[in-house]
């Protein structure tokens, strides 16, 4: 009696049909697995990260850079920042806001980000600081003190005399403005200072400006 061949070939064709369909179908699988990354490896160098799910895709509008961004790195704006911002756009009251800040001008992007996907505002939309020589406020010019600076910062009750075109700094924001604006905001709000800041309507501001 004759015996059958032991060789690749019968044992290929002592399988059962459905084993060799199994392992054609993972071919064509790995396949396209290979090639699809391959075609979003390609996609992501040509167009960038903005492909990514749950990605804010934008242009700057000071540098007309792309932006690419996810929500999670928004910043909160601090309660001073918010209030300036809501000095220049009223209608933000009562709004949760964020920045994002362009790595190529550096342009802070404000947004509303109390909805579902995060609304843009503007950009710069508020000047936390300044070392202008002229009052934030009322943009008159300032006059030097005639005190070596530090010398009444803290304890301005106790300077002689506090001319109104002095500047003075918020210890909150920064911004640098008059003794006569600060003094007329504090006058109208506050009963707890003398001199209350007119950018983010904080204080103390108790540190004379040096132009």
């Amino acid at each position: 009696m004759s015996q059958s061949p032991r060789g690749d070939n019968g044992r290929m064709s002592s399988l059962p049909p459905w084993v060799a369909v199994g392992t054609l179908a993972f071919a064509v699988l790995g396949l396209g697995a290979v090639f699809g990354m391959a075609w979003r490896t390609a996609r992501w160098k040509q167009h960038g990260p903005q492909t990514a799910v749950g990605a804010i895709h934008m242009a700057c509008t000071v540098c007309q850079k792309e932006l690419v961004f996810h929500r999670d790195i928004l910043v909160l704006l601090t309660p001073p920042e918010r209030a300036l911002a809501v000095r220049v756009k009223p209608e933000l009251v009562g709004r949760k806001l964020a920045e994002y800040v362009c790595p190529h001008c550096e342009a802070a992007h404000c947004f509303i980000v109390d909805g579902r996907r995060p609304e843009w505002v503007a950009a710069n939309l508020y000047e936390p600081q300044t070392t202008s020589a002229h009052c934030m406020e009322c943009h008159k010019p300032l006059r030097t003190p005639p005190w070596p600076p530090g010398e009444y910062d803290g304890r301005l009750e106790q300077a002689p005399a506090l001319a109104p075109d002095y500047g003075l700094v918020c210890s909150r924001c920064q911004a640098v403005c008059c003794v006569a604006c600060c003094a007329n905001l504090a006058r109208i709000r506050s009963k707890e200072t003398k001199w209350m800041c007119p950018r983010c309507f904080r204080y103390p501001v108790d540190t004379l400006f040096y132009p």
